[in-house]
């Protein structure tokens, strides 16, 4: 069963000090350095370097 959006953010409200994401259906455990935004947000910032 692939989970949704409203999935991710009823699990994000139960579990506020966790970094998740909703990957290909599925909700994944995210540590802060390696977060899907720190990882566009470095992609950006080596572009504008």
């Amino acid at each position: 069963m692939l989970l949704t959006p409203k999935d991710l953010e009823m699990v994000q409200a139960q579990y506020p000090d966790y970094r998740l994401e909703l990957v290909n259906g599925e909700i994944v455990i995210m540590s802060a350095e390696f977060g899907k935004a720190n990882r566009i947000l470095k992609c950006v910032n080596e572009i504008n370097v």
